[in-house]
Parts: C-alpha cells; structure tokens; sequence
C-alpha cells in the first residue's frame, strides 16, 4: 500500500481508486453502496476492528457526515449494516494504516504537540488565577485585621452619626459590640426581652464609658406587634449604627424533626424577620441624612449546607444575602451595610465546658472578637471579623462541599453528644 501525506489515498493493493470505490447498485440514492460478497471481504488489514484502541486521530469529517443509505427491505438491514461496516473500514485503512510512514508519524506529532500546548496554556491560566486569588486573600487578611490596628481609630460619630442600635444586647457578642462601640464615644440603645438584664448592661455601659444609654424591651419572638412601640421610640433619634446581633440558636446540633415547631417559628420570627423589619425602620433617616452603618451579624455554618443545624444555618445565610443586597441598593446613597459572619465564639450558645473553649484563638471570647470585628466597619462589607475566622473562611470557601458536610457531621455530633452527658 502506497500512500503520500496523511488525508491523500491512492492506489491500494493494485485496484484503481474508481475500483476501490465501486459502483452504486442501488438506483434512486447517490449513496448507495455495493453491498456484493467480493466487496464486504475485501479488508486486506485483520487488525481494524480493533482500531479504536489503538491512538488515533479522528476520522475525516467526510466519512462522518455522509447520509447513510436508504432501503425498505428488512430483510436488508442486516446486509446494509455489514456494507456501512466495510465501507468505512476500507476507508480507514487507507488513510490510516497499521504502520505509518515517516510524514503520517511527524503530522501526527505535531497534532499532540498542539494539544499539549493548549493543555499547558490552559493549566498556566488556571495555576496563575488561582495564585492571584491567594494573594489577594492574604492581602485582605493584613488590611482588615493587622494594619487598623497599627492606625489611630476612625471617628465613627463623625461618619456614621450619634446613636448606635443594637439588638440582643444583653449577652454575647450583642452586650461586647455595643461596649466597644461605647468605647468609641457613641450613645447606645440596647433592645432585648429581658428589662431587668436591660437595666444593669445599660447602667454598666453608662458609668464605664460616660455615654448616654436607653433601653427598649422587645421579644422579637412575638412577631409584628412588637415593631410599632421600637418604630416609635426610634423616632427623631439620630441612628448612625444599627446592630442586628438577635437571635436564636439550637439547644444543641439536632436532626431537622427533631426541632420543636415553637423553636422553628423562633429561628423565622428572630432571626429573619427581626433583622428585616429594624432596617425597614432604620434605614429611612440613615438615607435622608446620606451616611449610617447596618451590620448584620450572620453565621460561618452559612457557607455551605451544614447539617443538623439545617433551620439555623439558614436562617443565617438568608441575613447574609440580605445584607450584601443591600449594600449594592444603598451603597450609593452613603450606607454602608457589613455582613459579619463569625466562625465559632466563646458565648452562651456554646456550653462553658465545651472543648471550643480550650482554643481561645480558634475561639476568642466576644470582647476580643467584638474589638477587631468593629475595627473593619467601614472597610469590608463582608468579613468574619475576625483574622483566624477568615482562616476558617478560606478554607471553607476552597474546599470541596463533602469535606464541609463530613466535618460538620463530626463536629456537630460531638456537640450533641458533649451536651446530652451534661443534661445527663
């Protein structure tokens, strides 16, 4: 067999190419093939149906586009079928034999070198975006955590207004941010359920920092009735910084039927609706006066599905989407609305004898956390707050949803177990 380049066939064993092809039997269809026995046998190579495991490159788009051949006969089709076989068989055989030439081996090197290159470039591309995204990552690590700390302290008064908000203030990380925002000049209204609790954080605010404190009693629990009176005593106060920290929490890690119906309509009542219903509230007087600050305090068990915390972690990812909506509807008008979604912290939701504990910067307690998370007001609208939950973040982000699912089903059961052998 004699063949010149790679797409040329010429004359094979002795037959003419006009032989080779033959002639159509079949009147009515110009593709019709000679189906006659001396043309089925004639495959000089044994080896072609085996040809697909070998590395080939594709057949010529001629040879997969035809239109297949027309009949009525069933008693045809098994003939017809065979012919199709030999037909593209015979083909393929002349243009791509057992054992390439010199020319057929360069072309089709020079084809897997294009391929490689295209592999390489594409592999350069995605190494270098992902190298980028890293640096970018640790950048904003440094600046949001490390260098305010290194720079004297923003005058938030001055930038956002005079009054600050915050919602269950009385424990946690509510009673921590409002004591740092304190601490920054800013008069404080405290909201949450419990009026005597109320009283004494309020009084404890007022002699530490020598700033002006109201308090509001709400159980956000109890749904629409409870807005007017809050509407009301947020009227003509200049509210430069609202703080949606209320909310409710698990008794511990649960399976979705095992969660009381009364705890369900608490995590809606509390979690979603309390935070949506204070912007509506708040966010009129902040546009009018053109600067204000909304920071909603979400959850890191928003990041990716989490089970046995289901109802709660999202609930949390609602805020999240909330907020960064938010931003991008009022950014233009002078409010800055943050999303906080801090990973675990040292508070009442976690039970002091907790193995959380025990890592106080896995951990940190929420006067710490509180301190640096206020230090990003202002310059992330989303963050952790906090430099080690932005670690946890990352790692989130990066990895694979299975490792998330698998590592919360660990950790989340630990807890369940760890606070049934207390109640116990």
């Amino acid at each position: 067999m004699v063949h010149q380049g790679r797409n040329k066939c010429v004359k094979t064993s002795g037959v003419s190419e006009k032989q080779d092809r033959g002639h159509h039997k079949t009147t009515g269809s110009p593709f019709s093939l000679d189906l006659s026995p001396s043309r089925r046998t004639r495959i000089s190579n044994p080896s072609l149906p085996c040809l697909l495991q070998h590395s080939r490159p594709p057949l010529p788009l001629a040879l997969c586009h035809q239109p297949p051949p027309f009949t009525t006969d069933p008693a045809r089709l098994p003939l017809l079928a065979e012919g199709i076989y030999t037909e593209l068989a015979l083909k393929t055989e002349q243009c791509f034999p057992e054992n390439p030439g010199p020319a057929e081996r360069r072309e089709i090197a020079r084809s897997c070198n294009c391929y490689m290159e295209a592999l390489a470039l594409v592999g350069a591309w995605y190494t270098a975006r992902k190298s980028i995204t890293v640096i970018c990552d640790f950048y904003s690590l440094i600046r949001l955590h490390f260098i305010p700390r290194l720079v004297s302290r923003a005058d938030l008064i001055k930038q956002y207004g005079r009054w600050a908000v915050v919602s269950g203030a009385t424990d946690g990380i509510g009673r921590a941010y409002a004591e740092e925002l304190a601490s920054r000049g800013l008069s404080i209204i405290l909201i949450s359920r419990n009026q005597d609790k109320l009283q004494m954080v309020a009084k404890d605010i007022a002699d530490t920092y020598k700033v002006e404190t109201e308090v509001i009693v709400a159980d956000f629990s109890n749904g629409r009735e409870i807005y007017d009176p809050i509407r009301e005593a947020l009227k003509d106060k200049d509210i430069g910084i609202l703080v949606n920290n209320v909310g409710v929490f698990y008794p511990y890690p649960q399976y979705f039927t095992q969660v009381s119906e009364d705890k369900l309509w608490d995590i809606i009542n509390v979690n979603i609706a309390a935070a949506s219903l204070m912007v509506h509230i708040v966010l009129p007087g902040m546009v009018e006066r053109k600067k204000g600050a909304v920071v909603t305090i979400s959850s890191g068990s928003c990041c990716k599905p989490t089970p046995q915390l289901a109802a709660y972690s999202a609930s949390k990812a609602y805020l999240d989407h909330f907020s960064r909506a938010l931003q991008y509807e009022y950014a233009s008008k002078g409010i800055f609305v943050q999303s906080l979604i801090p990973f675990y912290v040292a508070t009442n939701m976690t039970s002091p004898g907790s193995f959380l504990h025990k890592c106080p910067w896995l951990v940190p307690s929420p006067k710490v956390y509180a301190h640096h998370a206020v230090s990003t007001l202002g310059i992330s609208k989303r963050t952790t707050g906090y430099w080690s939950h932005s670690i946890q973040f990352l790692f989130a982000q990066y990895m694979p949803e299975w490792l998330w699912v698998w590592g919360a089903n660990v950790l989340n059961r630990s807890l369940r177990k760890e606070a049934l052998s207390c109640k116990a």
